[in-house]
C-alpha cells in the first residue's frame, strides 16, 4: 500500500498523487479530466432558517423552507409560555 502513495509510481494519471500547497492531494481533485468543463453548482431549492417566539421568551427552533418563499410566520407551540404563540423568521442559517 506504501508503494502506491510514492510519487511516480505507475499508477494511472487519474489517481496519482501530488502537492498542491502543504496538502497531500490526488491529482484527480485538482484538475478535470479532458474534455470536461467546471460547471458552477447550482443554489439549493431549500434554506434552513431559524424561528423566534414573539411571546419574548427567546425560544427559538429551526426548520427549512423554500427559496424563493417570502418569510415565515407561523403558530407554533412555545414550551416556556405553554402555549401557542406567533414565531417569525429570524435569519437564514444555511442553504440545504
Amino acid at each position: 500500500m506504501r508503494k502506491w502513495l510514492e510519487k511516480g509510481s505507475d499508477l494511472p494519471k487519474s489517481v496519482q498523487l501530488g502537492w498542491e500547497g502543504s496538502v497531500w492531494l490526488p491529482k484527480a481533485a485538482l484538475f478535470p479530466a479532458p474534455g470536461q468543463l467546471l460547471v458552477a453548482k447550482s443554489k439549493s431549492k431549500t434554506i434552513l432558517v431559524k424561528m423566534l417566539s414573539q411571546a419574548g421568551t427567546g425560544y427559538s427552533f429551526n426548520t427549512k423552507r423554500s427559496r424563493l418563499r417570502e418569510k415565515l410566520t407561523l403558530l407554533h407551540y412555545d414550551p416556556i409560555v405553554k402555549a401557542k404563540v406567533l414565531f417569525v423568521e429570524q435569519k437564514k442559517i444555511r442553504s440545504l
